[in-house]
């Protein structure tokens, strides 16, 4: 036993138990640690024993990388750049940093090695917006920072030129990515690369990617190909063959769950009242499984479970010709099965979102006062867009408001901004702003990040309109500086632009 592991044991069971004597260590441990005893020895003796460890660590062999030249990028204006320095230092306005750098990027610019790391530092790791700026030496670098390794591969792969060596020759990542950009620009190219059925030999991950990637481009050309996956080994690879083959309206899969509402629900007109609907509910057959009916969810029964998801799968302006009653009626309508009455409601309005049935959305809002999916306000026309948000506002505050912050574009409509710096206001006024701190990076994002750039100085003039002059609110105060700070970019962006 070495006089280290004396050292350990009397650290872990006590000197009591186990003491330690000065004599038992190394003279050069003796003698740094000088007079001490008990559990004073034990402590200086360890701390000795790890200094000498570190002393003698062996260092890692140091290796060169080599980088590629600098690029000739000119360099962003010096107004810019201060705008830049002084938002990163702040470290409350990522959305405003983010507009800022995609107009560096859009004028051909770079920012100097020194400002473009504080940015970076500044940015979640593998923003985009930081990424595009980058030149192959820099890309290089960032390349042994961590977290960035995976953005810069996408980006190099992006900027490289679409080899078929890459199909013929290439691992399976290699395989899925030409697939994927090929479809971007040559669906049907992309289309006869698969037919020899090559492909199916790769793991089931590549296989339901490459199948994901016939999204772009979609058409009745591609039916064929999914609906023999709808037979793949792999579950992961079956669901996505049954996803795209429900964005087909005229393929074999959707014209199965018409048939199936046909058969399962039908509907009795009553003169003048509302005409009953009867349902009668499918049984779980091997047809069924085959096209993808989920497993049924804890509480609720197969049968129901089957015609909610049949529902959600018809095209919804084909419910009149296929039971007399439009979409809007099925929905609000009472369905009778058996003895129990239910709504399909909810299943119209992921039909609407599935099927993109602008019409149809707006007619639910105004038929119901609920919980919409927040994706459907993506559906809507500006006046029920408005009407939503101010439902929400009303029975959630801003909270609810943003709980629609995910589905809303990049760059918002005017009139959309100048709507949500009302709401937003509104709130301020009505109700105590404590506990909203927690919703200040959202709110900034929406309204200082995708703020109409011709309603920047409106937006700002409502918010600082409702700002109490009399205290100091973090919300409140973060937001005005940032679209002071958007307002600012805006200016420097006018007199940059020739």
């Amino acid at each position: 036993m070495s006089a280290f592991d004396d050292v350990v044991r009397a650290a872990a069971l006590g000197t009591g138990n186990r003491p330690l004597s000065a004599s038992a260590l190394p003279s050069g441990i003796a003698e740094a640690i000088g007079q001490a005893q008990g559990a004073e020895l034990v402590l200086r003796a360890a701390g000795a024993y790890a200094t000498v460890q570190r002393a003698v660590l062996a260092s890692p062999d140091a290796g060169c990388v080599e980088l590629p030249p600098a690029s000739q990028t000119p360099m962003v204006g010096p107004e810019l750049a201060d705008l830049l320095r002084r938002m990163v230092a702040d470290g409350q306005h990522p959305a405003v940093v983010r507009r800022a750098l995609e107009h560096v990027a859009s004028r051909g610019r770079t920012l100097p090695a020194p400002l473009l790391h504080a940015v970076a530092g500044h940015m979640p790791v593998g923003e985009r917006c930081v990424v595009d700026l980058l030149d192959e030496r820099q890309r290089a670098v960032f390349a042994h920072i961590g977290g960035w390794e995976g953005s810069i591969r996408q980006a190099e792969a992006r900027l490289a030129p679409l080899e078929p060596a890459m199909w013929d020759q290439g691992d399976g990542d290699q395989r899925v990515a030409y697939i994927e950009r090929l479809r971007l620009t040559d669906p049907a190219a992309a289309r006869r690369l698969l037919a020899d059925g090559a492909w199916l030999k790769m793991p089931a991950r590549h296989r339901r990617r490459i199948l994901a990637a016939l999204r772009a481009g979609l058409e009745a050309a591609d039916e064929d190909l999914l609906e023999a996956r709808l037979d793949d080994r792999a579950h992961s690879v079956r669901e996505q063959a049954a996803a795209l083959l429900g964005l087909l309206p005229d393929s074999a899969f959707v014209a199965r769950a018409q048939a199936l509402a046909v058969e399962h629900l039908s509907v009795t007109q009553r003169g003048w009242r509302r005409p009953r609907i009867e349902l009668r509910p499918p049984e779980l057959t091997e047809e069924l499984i085959r096209d993808q009916y989920r497993d049924r969810p804890p509480g609720r029964s197969m049968e129901l479970h089957l015609v909610r998801d049949m529902v959600s799968r018809v095209p919804t302006w084909r419910w009149a010709d296929l039971i007399g009653i439009s979409a809007v009626a099925l929905a609000k309508a009472p369905v009778h099965c058996g003895e129990e009455t239910v709504s399909l409601f909810d299943d119209i309005v992921r039909a609407a979102l599935h099927w993109r049935d602008r019409a149809l959305a707006n007619a639910l809002i105004d038929s119901h006062r609920r919980d919409f999916p927040h994706e459907i306000i993506t559906l809507l026309d500006p006046p029920h867009q408005a009407i939503l948000l101010r439902r929400r506002a009303a029975e959630s505050g801003w909270a609810g408001v943003l709980h629609h912050r995910r589905a809303l574009p990049a760059e918002l409509p005017a009139a959309m901004s100048v709507l949500l710096a009302k709401i937003l206001a509104g709130t301020w006024q009505r109700h105590s702003r404590q506990g909203l701190d927690y919703l200040v990076s959202d709110s900034v994002d929406l309204l200082s990040g995708r703020c109409a750039d011709e309603a920047v100085g409106e937006v700002l003039a409502i918010l600082e309109s409702a700002r109490d002059p009399l205290a100091s609110d973090t919300m409140v105060d973060t937001i005005i500086t940032s679209l002071e700070l958007r307002r600012e970019l805006l200016e420097i962006i006018t007199r940059e632009t020739p």
